[in-house]
């Protein structure tokens, strides 16, 4: 879902009246009912396909004109030009508006669609760390190959607004023009109330129902060949400190002078912080000093009006507004008065400040201007600082509420000694199959006592097969639990269920390594069977499946060798009887019944014999594994990390590969 960002960032500017507009502007004016911007509205479509043309007089004008000083570029400025063909065709050149992140504009310049895709792309990836206003901004810039700089004038302190209107009236006039009503509109604006937009275009001033935003458009020649849009609002920095004051600045949250809730936030390339006489230059005094940072030089310029005073105090920069205002007037009650207006506008430092207005707005050869470039890179790196920042207070949380590093070596130890002790455990079965209880079962003994096998392996494993080790594990498996590191039902499983043969199908005998979980997986679900008691149950896992699986066939084995044995020796008496009859002598008979009975006898000691090492073998290799199943299992318990560590983190790699494309697309575009 693309991600939008709010329509009072981008406010659609008026377009130029035409006779029909006018017209319906005089029926609104009879009809109060009737919205004062539906002119604009009905204006849109015809306005943004001529947004991008200037006049063949300001192109012109904009070829002539010079920066060596203010008066000849105004002097330039009042070169003729011809006249256009089609005088109604004659629009202004202001900025179109963007409504949304994720719906990239048809007339993105093919050089800057990479950087505009990455850039995009970020708005999705890292939406929670990036500065949406300031990004939406820089998106803006790239859909046109002539974009417009937007520059804040902020006032702050006492009568800080009055002498940003005032500054905004002097860098916007023309001085070989006749002073216009739309100045003293530009002044107004610094007697409080809304926010003003400051735009090039035909002078109007058009009411909007934006609580906290309006739109002023003035003819001013800086404007227009700056690509410039000023913003003049007011900054509380008296307010409260920041953590970070260049975004405040950078990123102004305008509210509305009525008061309410009602916020926009309205982010620019540059800002100029203006103050008024010493009053001021303490107010930011004191607001850097709680900040505890400094501004970006190439960013932020912080002006105040302290007449008589040197060009710099310290990071604040001294202008004479007085002093400006009287050199404009003089030039423009007679032009050989040319000379006092020069002199007044550098030891006003006005010209300083024009030159910084117009610096970096230039797109350069094949790339972007250096102020749209800060604005990316600004956004960058402010994206970065909150990834990391997120970064360090997941793990600060995560350690908080962690187990210690000291307690998981010390049930790691504890699991050493306890496995050690296990396998010896397992070794030590060799004793239990020379016992006499696994003795009762031995091969000659199978012709009273094989219908016992069952009862006696089932014993011998029901009572010897690893009973120190199953409680050892319960022991260490609360030792675990006690530590934190389990919750409840992680250590339970279900025990094996024998499957069920189909009909006129036989089923083969399960193996034991198909039974014991190895792999630590929770609760299995869906086996059935006996629920074994919440602590690692590989080692009864394994008791059950060798009672259940092994035990039985060793039974059966018994019976059919023991009845193998005793059809061979029937055979061997049936023969020897058959001879007998034939007329063999009693020594030959006899040797022939004697025959089979060794046979039969021999057949079943090595029978038997080798199904009962079998057997021993297969349950401590049983054993073993079972072991090492529960040893597999607490360590992996014990060394996985909180599962508060990883929250995040897939979402923080997304970000920062976001921002890397963001990073190889800017870096295609030469600095200077």
């Amino acid at each position: 879902m693309p991600l939008r960002v709010n329509q009072a960032l981008y406010i659609a500017p008026r377009a130029p009246a035409c006779s029909a507009c006018r017209a319906q502007r005089a029926i609104a004016r009879r009809r109060p009912a009737t919205s004062p911007a539906d002119c604009t509205m009905k204006l849109t479509a015809g306005f943004s396909r001529s947004i991008r043309t200037v006049t063949t007089s300001a192109s012109s004008t904009a070829r002539l004109a010079t920066r060596d000083t203010p008066l000849r570029s105004a002097l330039s400025r009042r070169t003729p030009t011809v006249a256009p063909r089609h005088p109604t065709s004659r629009t202004y050149t202001t900025p179109t508006p963007t409504s949304t992140i994720g719906h990239p504009s048809t007339s993105i310049p093919a050089h800057l669609e990479p950087l505009y895709t990455a850039l995009e792309h970020l708005s999705q990836a890292a939406a929670s760390y990036t500065p949406l206003p300031a990004l939406g901004l820089a998106l803006r810039a790239l859909e046109t190959a002539t974009p417009t700089t937007r520059i804040a004038l902020l006032g702050f302190g006492p009568g800080g607004r009055e002498a940003a209107a005032q500054v905004a009236r002097l860098l916007t006039a023309d001085p070989l023009s006749e002073e216009g009503d739309w100045e003293d509109w530009v002044e107004d604006a610094g007697r409080g109330g809304r926010a003003v937009v400051i735009r090039y275009g035909k002078p109007d001033r058009p009411e909007t129902p934006n609580p906290i935003l309006r739109t002023m458009t003035v003819p001013s020649r800086a404007l227009q060949k700056g690509r410039i849009e000023l913003l003049l609002a007011e900054l509380p920095l008296a307010a409260r400190p920041v953590e970070d004051p260049a975004e405040a600045i950078l990123t102004p949250t305008l509210m509305s002078p009525r008061g309410g809730r009602e916020t926009v936030v309205f982010p620019v390339h540059k800002a100029a912080l203006v103050g008024r006489g010493p009053g001021g230059l303490v107010t930011y005094g004191r607001y850097t000093a709680a900040a505890g940072t400094s501004l970006p030089a190439d960013r932020v310029k912080v002006l105040v009006d302290l007449p008589a005073a040197s060009p710099s105090e310290g990071e604040a920069t001294a202008i004479d507004i007085m002093q400006a205002a009287k050199g404009l007037d003089a030039i423009r009650a007679s032009v050989a008065r040319a000379p006092d207006f020069e002199r007044a506008w550098a030891a006003s430092h006005i010209a300083s400040v024009a030159e910084w207005l117009e610096a970096g707005t230039e797109p350069l050869e094949g790339g972007l201007a250096p102020a749209h470039r800060a604005l990316v890179i600004s956004v960058l790196t402010s994206t970065a600082a909150s990834i990391a920042l997120d970064a360090t207070r997941a793990a600060a949380s995560t350690t908080a509420h962690s187990i210690p590093q000291s307690k998981r070596t010390h049930l790691l130890a504890e699991l050493e000694t306890w496995a050690e002790k296990a396998h010896s455990e397992v070794r030590d079965l060799e004793g239990v199959f020379r016992g006499r209880l696994w003795g009762r079962v031995k091969w000659w003994k199978l012709f009273w006592r094989a219908d016992d096998v069952g009862d006696t392996a089932g014993a011998l494993v029901g009572n010897a097969f690893l009973a120190d080790a199953e409680r050892g594990a319960v022991f260490l498996a609360g030792r675990v639990r006690e530590a934190g590191l389990v919750r409840g039902g992680e250590w339970e499983v279900e025990g094996p269920r024998m499957p069920k043969a189909p009909e006129g199908k036989t089923v083969p005998v399960p193996r034991i390594a198909d039974l014991v979980r190895v792999d630590y997986e929770g609760i299995v679900e869906g086996v059935g069977g006996v629920r074994i008691g919440p602590w690692p149950a590989h080692i009864a896992l394994a008791r059950e499946a060798l009672l259940r699986t092994s035990v039985p066939v060793l039974q059966a084995m018994a019976q059919r060798m023991l009845l193998q044995c005793l059809t061979t020796i029937g055979g061997a008496a049936g023969l020897s009887a058959a001879g007998y009859v034939a007329g063999f002598t009693g020594f030959e008979v006899g040797a022939v019944g004697a025959l089979g009975v060794v046979i039969a006898l021999r057949r079943l000691q090595r029978g038997w014999e080798g199904v009962r090492a079998g057997w021993e073998g297969e349950v401590r290799e049983e054993g073993r594994r079972a072991v090492r199943g529960v040893e597999g299992v607490v360590r992996g318990v014990v060394m996985r990390p909180d599962p508060r560590l990883v929250e995040g983190v897939e979402e923080r790699r997304v970000a920062r590969e976001a921002l890397r494309g963001v990073e190889d697309a800017l870096g295609q575009f030469r600095e200077d």
